[in-house]
């Protein structure tokens, strides 16, 4: 059976509860917490806490239900003051419990935060987020049972919100207000469980193995790149053209798709970074990306020719490498990016490894 988020979420408490009881090394910790991070079937959940909780029952007690709508809002303990966050060319990231002020206000400016909420505690029954997002955005997980209104104004810009619950439904709400400039807010609940959602997942899942995911420096890197190339490849031409035939109007048309383009694919780094990942099979590598596309890549190590770490300047300054896999076809060639110099190192090696033992083709 497969695991939902607040299956791991609750794996991770447990761990982090080890931890602090003194059951636990911080290394274990990390190492299990990794684990859930990245399991997909109660199978795999179930030996990180082994050894920490009894297990009278079967795996599945690791679930629990939907928390009701009562247990959503307390009014017991109320802060007044808003609770403000601030991002300007960063951001940050909350989960786990928590409570959700009644207000709470959001400036992001060239930076983002993410937030899951999917176990807080909010105090009152209709809470209000307020903010700015300038080439910046905003993604917020919320738990079953709340009611999204959108209240804010959109220039280039604009709130997604999905799977969340209708008006009426009993639960609390939340208000959105604020100005999205080239900027975006993504609100989710949490998803049913679709028949074809899990065979399409399917698709593109290693066979009992994990994804290994990629660094984060390769988010920094691509924000980078997104402000400073994109801009730059789009002005060289509308400036030629507009100082050459006086047609300012189409450089106008130029630098407004300029504009789209920058906030769609910063609206899509941190997807695509989770979309990458890659797992080393008895046989063959794995190799997972996309996100509008998604490609799934199966590499048998014996039709490997060549093991190659490239690392531009670009990906040198932000510390990552990619481990480019040479086969006997072009066409089968394949990239992983974004590892540590370590990391891409060791994976090097472990394929050079693998193929010679398989094949005389390395």
């Amino acid at each position: 059976m497969r695991v939902s988020d607040r299956d791991r979420d609750l794996v991770t408490q447990v761990l982090s509860t080890a931890y602090t009881e003194g059951r636990l090394t911080r290394d274990e910790l990390d190492e299990r917490i990794e684990s859930a991070m990245h399991a997909r079937t109660f199978d795999d959940l179930t030996p990180l806490t082994r050894d920490l909780v009894p297990i009278t029952g079967s795996v599945t007690q690791l679930t629990s239900s939907p928390p009701s709508s009562s247990q959503l809002v307390d009014t017991s303990s109320v802060n007044a003051e808003p609770e403000r966050l601030i991002g300007i060319f960063g951001g940050g990231s909350r989960k786990g419990p928590m409570r959700v002020r009644k207000d709470t206000e959001v400036l992001a400016v060239f930076g983002g935060f993410d937030l899951d909420w999917r176990e807080a505690t909010f105090e009152a029954p209709e809470v209000v987020i307020r903010g700015g997002w300038v080439f910046g955005g905003l993604d917020l997980k919320v738990p079953e049972g709340v009611y999204v209104r959108d209240e804010t104004i959109g220039i280039f810009g604009g709130t997604d919100v999905k799977d969340t619950a209708p008006a009426g439904s009993g639960g609390p709400t939340l208000v959105v207000k604020g100005l999205c400039l080239f900027g975006g807010v993504s609100i989710r609940g949490p998803k049913q469980s679709r028949q074809e959602e899990v065979i399409m997942n399917e698709l593109f899942s290693p066979p009992a193995e994990q994804w290994r995911p990629i660094s984060s420096q390769w988010k920094k890197l691509r924000m980078v790149t997104t402000l400073t190339v994109v801009p730059i490849v789009f002005t060289v031409p509308a400036v030629i053209i507009g100082v050459l035939t006086s047609a300012w109007w189409i450089s106008a048309i130029i630098w407004a798709l300029a504009a789209v383009w920058i906030l769609l694919r910063w609206l899509l780094i941190n997807r695509t970074y989770r979309s990458w990942g890659y797992a080393l099979r008895e046989d063959d590598l794995y190799i997972t990306h996309g996100v509008l596309f998604r490609n799934l890549t199966a590499i048998p190590y014996g039709r490997m020719q060549a093991v190659e770490v490239n690392s531009g300047p670009l990906e040198r300054a932000f510390g990552i490498a990619s481990v480019q896999l040479i086969t006997a076809s072009p066409q089968s060639n394949a990239t992983i990016i974004g590892l540590p110099p370590n990391e891409a190192a060791t994976l090097r090696d472990q394929l050079t490894k693998l193929g010679e033992s398989q094949a005389s083709g390395l």
